[in-house]
C-alpha cells in the first residue's frame, strides 16, 4: 500500500480549493450558486429495457392490413428491428393471447390472414378494456410492452355505441390506472401510423364493407417506464419510423427539472438564487420586457411538442415567445409589455393532441367518408388521459425583484 503525505502548504491549498468548488457548486437548480452552468441530467443517457412483449391484435378487422404486400408488415418490421433486444415475446391477441414460437423475421414473413386464422384464437371481436385487462399483469418496470392494432370499438349490432363507448373509457381508465400502479415512471406513447388496406372493413354494428387499396389508420401503443420510452421514441425516430402522429402519457415531477435564468443584456441573475433576476428593462429594439430560461427537460414528450409555445402557460401577464434547443438544454424566451415583479410561473401544460380529435370517427357506419379516422378513438385515447391525469408537465417559479 503506498501512503501519501501532505505538508502544511499543501493541506492548507488543498482546503482554499475545496471552499471554492463548494461555493460554485452548491446544491441542485435554485440554490446558491455563482456560475450560469448546469449539471446535464443522466435521463439523456440511453436506458435499456430487460425484453420486449408484442401483441399483435388479429381478429378478423386486421385481415385487411396483410391481404398483401402493404406498409403495416414493413412498419412492424421497422419497429422490431430498431427496439431489437435479447428478449422479444410474440404474441397474437384477439379474445385470447397466443404466443407465437418464431422469431422476428419469420413473424414478418408469415402476416396472412390466413395464418392470422390458423394460429386460432377467437377471432371475431376484440374488446380492448378486455385486451389490456389481459395483458397489464405481464407489465414490469423492466421490459417495455408494444400493442399493435387498429383499436376500433365495435358494440355490436343493437347496443347503444354512446352508452358502450362511454363504459370502455370508463373500463380503460381503471386498467390504465392499474398498469400506473406498478410505478411511479410507468408511461405510455401511443402512436399512429397509416397503411394500405384491401378487404373487409366492420362497421361499428359489425357490417362488412369492402375496401381495396383504401389508407387505413392503425396504431401501436408502448408501455413501460419513462426512462425506457425515451429510449424507444429516440430508437423509432433514429430509424425513420413513418409515424404519422404520437400523443405521450406519463406523470412528471413538477419541481425536478434543472434550470437556470439565462444571462441577458436588459437584466441581471440575482446573487442569491439562479432562479431570480432583477433590474428588468425594456430591449429598445422592440420595446419588450424579455428574460430567457435555460432547462434540461428530459421528458417524454418529443421536441415538436416542447418547441412550442402555444403549449405554455405564463402568470404574471408574461408570455413565452420562442423556445430554440442549444446541445443538451432548451431555452425558453419569455416577454411582456412592461416589467411586472414578482413570481412568475411558467407552466408546460400536459394537453390532449388535436390530432386525436381530429382523426376521430363519431359514426363508425360509413368508412369511405372517415377513410383516415377511427371509430371510439377520442374515447379510448381520454381514458388513458384521465388515468394518468396531469395537466402540467413540469413549471419554473421565476422571481422578479
Amino acid at each position: 500500500m503506498k501512503i501519501v503525505l501532505f505538508n502544511k502548504s499543501t493541506i492548507v491549498a488543498a482546503v482554499l480549493l475545496s471552499l471554492c468548488l463548494f461555493v460554485s457548486c452548491v446544491g441542485p437548480a435554485g440554490s446558491k450558486v455563482s456560475d450560469n452552468s448546469i449539471e446535464p441530467d443522466p435521463i439523456d443517457i440511453e436506458v435499456k429495457y430487460l425484453g420486449i412483449d408484442f401483441y399483435l391484435e388479429n381478429s378478423g378487422s386486421m385481415d385487411g392490413y396483410v391481404s398483401k404486400k402493404t406498409e403495416f408488415s414493413d412498419i412492424l418490421k421497422g419497429v422490431l428491428y430498431n427496439l431489437e433486444t435479447d428478449s422479444i415475446n410474440l404474441f397474437y391477441a384477439n379474445q385470447n393471447l397466443i404466443p407465437i414460437e418464431k422469431d422476428v423475421k419469420k413473424f414478418i414473413q408469415e402476416l396472412t390472414p390466413s395464418n392470422f386464422k390458423s394460429e386460432g384464437g377467437k377471432r371475431e371481436s376484440t374488446d380492448i378494456a378486455e385486451l389490456l385487462e389481459k395483458i397489464q399483469p405481464n407489465i414490469n418496470l423492466n421490459s417495455v410492452t408494444i400493442i399493435a392494432s387498429d383499436f376500433i370499438f365495435s358494440p355490436g349490432k343493437g347496443k347503444n355505441a354512446t352508452e358502450y363507448l362511454s363504459d370502455q373509457q370508463l373500463e380503460i381508465k381503471r386498467i390504465v390506472k392499474k398498469i400506473i400502479d406498478k410505478g411511479s415512471e410507468m408511461s405510455m406513447m401511443v402512436c399512429r401510423f397509416e397503411s394500405k388496406f384491401t378487404g373487409c372493413y366492420y362497421n361499428r354494428e359489425d357490417s362488412c364493407i369492402d375496401v381495396k387499396d383504401m389508407d387505413r389508420p392503425f396504431y401501436i401503443w408502448f408501455i413501460g417506464t419513462k426512462r425506457h420510452l425515451i429510449t424507444v421514441r429516440n430508437r423509432l425516430y433514429n430509424g425513420k419510423i413513418p409515424i404519422k402522429n404520437v400523443a405521450f402519457y406519463t406523470k412528471e415531477n413538477l419541481d425536478s427539472v434543472n434550470w437556470r435564468i439565462k444571462n441577458g443584456q436588459t437584466y441581471s441573475i440575482s446573487r442569491s438564487s439562479n432562479h431570480a433576476l432583477e433590474n428588468l428593462r425594456k430591449n429598445e429594439r422592440n420595446g419588450k420586457c424579455e428574460f430567457k430560461i435555460s432547462a434540461n427537460l428530459s421528458l417524454l414528450v418529443d421536441d415538436e411538442y416542447i418547441l412550442n409555445p402555444n403549449n405554455y402557460e405564463v402568470t404574471n401577464n408574461y408570455s413565452v415567445s420562442k423556445i430554440v434547443k442549444e446541445s443538451d438544454s432548451y431555452v425558453i424566451s419569455l416577454e411582456s409589455d412592461k416589467v411586472y415583479k414578482g413570481s412568475v410561473v411558467v407552466s408546460l401544460k400536459s394537453q390532449i393532441p388535436n390530432w386525436i380529435e381530429a382523426y376521430t370517427d363519431h359514426e363508425g357506419i360509413d368508412v369511405k367518408t372517415a377513410s383516415d379516422k377511427t371509430y371510439g378513438l377520442s374515447y379510448l385515447l381520454n381514458g388513458v388521459s384521465d388515468a394518468f391525469n396531469q395537466s402540467i408537465l413540469v413549471r419554473f417559479n421565476v422571481q422578479i425583484n
